[in-house]
């Protein structure tokens, strides 16, 4: 069970704004890798982009579960 998920939004300066590259985390309280993935590096690329959405959405609705570690997804790097 996912225990934890956030959604901050960085501008390319890692400081938070309005502008808005989202990382979603979910961590599963109990130790083992940390994993990150990422989406849309190249404007022309949205299939990698929806997938990782899908996988936050089955995350946040329980239908997936992280049993070990933290995953991180930024489903779209390059938002402009």
């Amino acid at each position: 069970m996912c225990a934890f998920e956030a959604v901050f939004l960085y501008n390319r300066s890692m400081k938070p704004m309005s502008e808005e590259i989202a990382v979603h985390q979910f961590n599963s309280n109990n130790p083992g890798s940390k994993i990150t993935f990422f989406g849309g590096i190249h404007g022309n690329e949205i299939c990698g982009i929806r997938a990782l959405e899908e996988i936050s959405n089955k995350f946040n609705s329980g239908e997936l579960k992280l049993r070990k570690g933290t995953l991180m997804i930024l489903p779209c790097c390059n938002p402009g």
